[in-house]
């Protein structure tokens, strides 16, 4: 009986929701119709929420409902609205269905479709206002048109029509975010009792709109700086963290999408995710430093260091990044090492690597020469959303000869730093190779040796208090301070310097291990641990359930190639290695490093 009861529920449901949205975008039409004379944006709303079989019936009947209608004489400009309102519910519906509501310029093509429609019908109704005035046949009315004053009745019909381009204009965009929020709404939901929205989800996939994302992500901080200014200090529970308890080893094994329980709790927090996401979205700007400890140090001027750093940043030498352990967001982290077929164009790689950098569920990413073609990291909380979003376009790609998939068991040590994986004691500790910042300033000519020992001091591990200027997060020092200080003692936070090497003449150099397959998991963290010990592995990863199982990088031009070889050679547990040279990188975890874009927060979700 309680399926039945399901069942007609569900039933009832799919009748009723049609209609409810019928009767909304009706009274929408009416309404705005009534106020400016364009009478379609619930319409648009009904094609873009529900598509054309819902929105048919809106366009329809809207202008025969529409009393306040000006200049209609008869029914018969009537039907002919009414028909414009069906054509822009019929496309503008099948558009949405086949996936062009996408992207805001696909609207856009939308919205020039919609204003020929009602300029067309616009022009129909001049001329049967002339029609009906004169006594005349349609076609005596049109050639009347013509012969009289075509001047004057072309530049009456234009203005008409160019009185109703920003209504339409902003109708189509309305039409097309409203639903796109109102999804996100309804998806990112919590399966718990705690809370109505993931925020995190949310103000993730706003920030890619166009325009929105723009408004969005400069909004972020002076949300965050008023959010905290009202905030009242609370006593702060002492949670005791799984690793210490003893439940869970935090640089070894771990799931996909694996969520510590006392991260999960810190991270749906607002002002948690307003301070994170005040650093997200400001990676490029020079006063969330604390300058006042890196001119203490080097004995320089506040304003000599602030300007060399803001230089460096403008000029996109070097970016603040931002990333946060897999623990705490709880996704799952999969590499991936391709090879295209011996003879694919130059063009061919080009269109598959402009592919790969506009995907916003691939983070850390490279274009590549040697065993492999690319070399990229893809954040995501499924390994269905990794095939269904990645790797089935890759599959399918017949240029594409090998791929060899690299999940992410540790992540030991990356961009100079050591990571969440790596030991306790050693996390967010920096670590270069030998003389790495003398050559440095030997190899190019951006960077001289003040702003390298400036680059340095950024990257050292320090108080909070000494890493970040706190009053660009808030006025409540500290609050904020507390805050940003759990998130490191959880590991939810590290913001390294990233150097861009594609302007500072050196190289980054890949190296998949695959290492003696009778060895047990514990042996390989060993072996692992071990190779993290060389400062001159600029980054080292641990893979599970993959052919290779570790990925290693040096930099060209910092580190000797035969000390790398020298160094590898010494482990015998080692039994095939694949090497390649990276030639360009799209994004740094998920800041963007073209021009164009660099340091832009883009990232998408399942």
């Amino acid at each position: 009986m309680k399926k039945e009861f399901q069942r007609k529920h569900k039933d009832f449901k799919k009748i009723i929701e049609p209609l409810l949205i019928i009767l909304i975008c009706l009274g929408i039409n009416l309404y705005v119709g009534y106020l400016s004379g364009w009478s379609q944006l619930g319409t648009l709303l009904a094609a873009f929420i529900e598509g054309p079989i819902v929105a048919i019936p809106v366009g329809f009947l809207s202008p025969i409902l529409d009393i306040g209608s000006r200049s209609i004489a008869t029914s018969e400009p009537r039907l002919i609205m009414a028909g414009g309102g069906v054509l822009i519910a019929l496309v503008s519906g099948f558009l949405v269905k086949h996936g062009w509501a996408k992207n805001i310029w696909k609207p856009l093509l939308i919205f020039v479709f919609v204003l020929g429609i009602f300029s067309f019908s616009s022009f129909l109704h001049s001329m049967d206002y002339l029609r009906i005035a004169e006594g005349i046949t349609w076609l005596n009315a049109i050639f009347s048109w013509f012969m009289a004053d075509p001047v004057s009745y072309l530049r009456l019909w234009i203005d008409n029509t160019m009185n109703i381009v920003i209504p339409v204009f902003i109708s189509v965009y309305v039409a097309w975010l409203i639903p796109k929020i109102a999804t996100l709404r309804f998806e990112f939901r919590y399966k718990d009792k705690y809370g109505i929205l993931d925020t995190a989800h949310l103000g993730s996939e706003l920030a890619t709109y166009p325009v929105v994302g723009k408004i969005f992500g400069g909004a972020v901080r002076r949300l965050a700086m008023l959010y905290m200014s009202l905030q009242k200090e609370e006593k702060e529970k002492t949670v005791k963290v799984s690793e210490i308890r003893g439940d869970y080893v935090f640089n070894q094994e771990r799931g996909y999408g694996f969520r510590l329980p006392e991260i999960a709790s810190e991270w749906s927090k607002v002002q948690v995710q307003l301070i994170m996401g005040s650093i997200q979205y400001n990676t490029t700007n020079v006063d969330i430093f604390n300058l006042d400890t890196v001119a203490k140090e080097l004995n320089l001027d506040k304003e000599e260091v602030k300007k060399r750093v803001k230089r460096m940043l403008d000029e996109h030498l070097i970016l603040n990044t931002f990333d946060a352990s897999l623990q705490a967001y709880g996704y799952f982290l999969c590499y991936a090492a391709i090879k295209l077929k011996p003879k694919t164009s130059k063009e061919k790689k080009a269109e598959i690597s402009k592919w790969l950098e506009e995907n916003d569920y691939i983070c850390t990413g490279y274009e590549t020469e040697g065993d492999y073609d690319f070399y990229i990291g893809v954040h995501i909380p499924t390994i269905d959303g990794f095939n269904e979003k990645v790797m089935k376009k890759l599959y399918t790609t017949p240029e594409i000869e090998e791929i060899k998939c690299l999940p992410v068991m540790r992540l030991i040590r990356q961009e100079r730093i050591w990571h969440w994986d790596a030991e306790r004691s050693k996390w967010r500790e920096p670590i270069y190779a030998p003389n790495e910042f003398e050559k440095l300033a030997q190899i190019q000519n951006k960077l001289d040796k003040t702003d390298l020992e400036i680059i340095k001091l950024l990257n050292k591990k320090k108080d909070i208090k000494d890493q970040y200027n706190i009053n660009f997060f808030s006025k409540n020092i500290e609050k904020t301070q507390k805050i940003l200080e759990r998130l490191y003692e959880k590991r939810m936070l590290v913001s390294p310097i990233f150097l861009n090497w594609m302007k500072l003449n050196y190289t980054p150099h890949f190296i998949l291990v695959k290492l003696n397959d009778k060895l047990s998991t514990a042996e390989k963290i060993e072996i692992a641990n071990k190779i993290a010990e060389n400062p001159i592995f600029n980054l080292v990863f641990q893979h599970n359930d993959s052919y290779f199982d570790l990925s290693l990088c040096v930099y060209k031009n910092i580190v000797d190639m035969k000390t790398l070889k020298d160094e590898l050679s010494k482990i015998r547990e080692i039994k095939e290695i694949k090497e390649m040279d990276a030639t360009k990188q799209y994004r740094m975890w998920t800041l963007m490093l073209n021009d164009k874009e660099w340091g832009e927060c883009r990232m998408k979700w399942d």
